[in-house]
């Protein structure tokens, strides 16, 4: 995932005129009957309505509650904010690449963005923001987001940036007024605000907290949001309007002012915040292994400041950084702001301890050394404050008792989850678990689709087709299992299909098993020929096509489209390199009306060259990973994108038949997992989280997938990770 951000620093002139200008459904809602209720709205500024309109009242931020009262609020506080606003929206509606057309920022989207910005202030005991009616930077603001989505990148100046689209005085002004991200792939409105307190990167190096700073700005009193999503994909961006010197200077003053000096402006402004505080909201970039941490002391010089922070293990290794760090680039660190100096310590993700549901882990942060700035009244040398880590994932009640076994939320060890449970769909082999599978998708399905047994290159794409299971047969050479003839038995289909050409199933073992039922075929002359014709049965029109490597190594088919099924949103065909193979698809493309051509699988398995060819023009996207294995976790989650399911079941990744087998259930993705027999593997478990995967089914036999493998994935709720959000 691609990040770029945009800082604006601060005009000149203007830090002593202005003192201060700085910054899902519950994972774990359970069906038991818990209420959680929906404290402290007003001071969120989640509330009905336009987006024009004001959204919260401009009280003290000292009424809001969260830092101050105890853990309860502080929980339901945080939960009531977080399931509205962590759920994928669209960020605009109207918008158009091609012509310049910003279009407008969805008021769903922008109220739910400016509520969760208004909370974390709210930490920190700031001020609400609002959005004024009618406002002048609303304009500006949509069509700067407009040309930061579409690219390159975000920028202050974008009439520099090579291949910038959509130039015009209002994207350049807007450019110069606030802050701008622009982000690769679809997120929510609360994950989009919350990258920009974080400063999260793809590599650990964005040490740079500007956005952090003006979003906390103390004097922030109005803004104007400006958000665009383009496709089911993305990316997205999003810019704010924070300053009004730079709207005086264009001769374009904006009324109601940006800011307001009498707004309450507290002595320090920490990250996390004083207090109790959701360990949801400390996330990480992809791949990084530190939370940026900071403190902001107002009249404070923080050159020379030391940090120390120790937790319930102790005091806890730090990177500090100074805004004048010596060999640093000082563009890239935090500086002094507004009034405020800044100091930035990283804190080593494995060095924090999350805690498990009612569990609270403090940690007191020490800053010694700290020196007075100019012309300033003298400040305290030293300070300390201690954050209270609470996990937000289980119900906000404590005395309230979740799994009904007798012991209250808050003494209970080891809470149980009611509906968190583990079964199994498997036989003796692969005849009897796709026998099994069949059964247990379909009481009457129209169609029973034969595939063999041991090539899987048919069976592989077949899972799309709605109208009936597909049920393995071994090749003529061997005898058909009783099982098989019993399950056709028990469906009573109308048709039986053969899934590829003779030499895959012959004619005499299709109406074998036919049985005298109508029988039929779907087959070409290759791989390729049958997935396009299997494409065109299941789909008269699609949203996505999803290509996959048709020969892998000795011309096995590629592990990578073994779980694409769950996708549900469009066909997967096989594709190689061959002209006449891409002009095919991409007629099928052209015939289904898809939107967006998506590889299964890494560069190494479809290319970037098959996958533009394909396209044609259409938007393009990936879902891959290093292995089989972290493929299947990312059409895992892009699954539950497109349609949500608290279901999911585990495949071996070695072994194909039984994850073929279960391309039919449309109930949930599949999760291919290696072979052996123990726990499964964080990343895993890291999936199974972000599913939330109350129901966890092995495909399979004990062979396949061994029961402690199985009952290892009951244990996701209380994995540490869960607990704080990743981009």
């Amino acid at each position: 995932m691609g990040i770029s951000f945009f800082l604006n620093l601060e005009p000149a002139g203007a830090r002593h005129r202005y003192a201060a200008r700085f910054w899902g459904d519950s994972r774990l809602r359970r069906r038991a009957g818990v209420t959680l209720a929906v404290v402290g709205l007003a001071a969120t500024g989640l509330v009905a309505g336009s987006p024009e309109a004001t959204f919260v009242p401009g009280q003290p931020a000292a009424a809001q509650a969260a830092p101050g009262n105890g853990e309860t609020v502080a929980r339901a506080e945080f939960e009531a904010l977080w399931d509205l606003a962590d759920k994928v929206t669209p960020f605009s509606s109207g918008t158009v690449i091609s012509s310049c057309t910003p279009g407008t920022a969805q008021p769903e989207a922008v109220q739910k963005m400016l509520s969760t910005w208004n909370y974390f202030r709210s930490l920190n005991r700031l001020a609400p923001v609002s959005l004024p009616a009618h406002y002048a930077p609303q304009g500006p603001a949509q069509a700067a987001a407009l040309t930061a989505a579409a690219g390159p990148i975000a920028s202050g100046a974008p009439d520099s940036v090579p291949g910038v689209v959509c130039l015009n005085e209002d994207v350049k002004l807007a450019s110069r007024s606030g802050v701008i991200a622009r982000l690769d792939g679809i997120v929510t409105p609360a994950t989009e605000v919350l990258r920009y307190i974080t400063e999260a990167s793809t590599a650990n190096t964005n040490d740079n907290l500007g956005h952090r700073l003006q979003m906390f700005s103390p004097v922030q009193a109005n803004a104007a949001i400006g958000a665009v999503s383009i496709g089911t994909s993305g990316p997205t961006a999003t810019s704010i309007q924070l300053f009004d010197t730079t709207y005086e200077a264009a001769g374009r003053p904006v009324h109601p002012s940006f800011w307001d000096s009498t707004n309450h402006q507290p002595p320090s402004i920490a990250w996390p915040a004083a207090g109790y505080f959701p360990s949801r909201i400390l996330p990480t970039g992809a791949g990084e292994n530190v939370s940026r941490w900071s403190y902001s002391g107002q009249c404070a010089d923080l050159r020379a400041a030391e940090v120390r922070v120790s937790g319930p293990a102790g005091d806890i290794p730090l990177q500090v950084i100074h805004r004048s760090e010596p060999g640093v680039d000082p563009n890239l660190t935090p500086w002094e702001y507004g009034g405020y100096d800044t100091i930035l310590f990283k804190v080593p993700l494995n060095q924090l301890i999350i805690p498990d549901f009612y569990n609270v882990a403090p940690y007191t942060v020490s800053i010694s050394n700290i020196r007075t700035a100019p012309n300033c009244q003298p400040v305290p040398s030293s300070t300390s404050y201690q954050i209270n880590l609470f996990n937000s994932d289980w119900p906000a009640d404590p005395n309230g008792d979740a799994d009904q076994d007798g012991v209250i939320n808050s003494l209970d060890p080891r809470p149980h989850i009611p509906d968190l449970h583990a079964d199994r769909i498997g036989g003796a082999d692969r005849f009897e678990t796709s026998a099994a599978i069949a059964k247990f998708s379909n009481s009457r399905p129209a169609v029973v689709y034969l595939a063999r047994s041991d090539v899987f290159a048919d069976a592989l794409v077949g899972g799309v087709l709605k109208d009936g299971p597909v049920l393995l047969v071994p090749p003529d050479t061997s005898p058909v299992s009783p099982v098989i003839s019993e399950t056709l038995r028990a469906l009573g289909p109308k048709q039986v299909a053969a899934l590829g050409g003779t030499g895959a199933i012959s004619d005499a073992r299709l109406y074998e098993l036919a049985g005298g039922h109508a029988a039929l075929r779907i087959g070409g002359a290759n791989r390729v020929d049958t997935s396009v014709m299997i494409a065109r049965r299941a789909f008269s029109k699609a949203n996505s096509l999803y290509i996959a490597n048709a020969y892998g190594p000795g011309g096995s088919v590629s592990p990578d489209a073994l779980t694409g099924a769950a996708l549900g949103d469009g066909p997967i065909v096989l594709v190689d390199s061959s002209s006449p193979a891409i002009a095919t698809i991409r007629q099928l493309a052209t015939d289904l009306q898809v939107d967006r051509v998506v590889a299964l699988g890494g560069p190494a398995a479809v290319s970037d060259a098959v996958l533009q060819n394909v396209a044609n023009g259409k938007a393009t996207t990936r879902l891959g990973g290093q292995n089989r294995y972290e493929t299947s976790r990312e059409i895992a989650l892009e699954s539950a994108r497109l349609q949500p399911s608290t279901h999911a079941y585990l495949a071996r990744g070695d072994v194909f038949a039984d994850a073929v087998s279960g391309g039919h259930l449309r109930n949930g993705p599949i999760l291919l997992v290696p072979r052996g027999c123990g726990a499964l593997d964080k990343n895993t478990m890291h999936t199974l989280a972000k599913l939330n995967a109350f129901q966890v089914t092995a495909l399979g036999g004990y062979a396949a997938i061994c029961d402690e493998t199985l009952h290892s994935a009951l244990e996701w709720p209380d994995y540490v990770n869960h607990n704080v959000t990743e981009f």
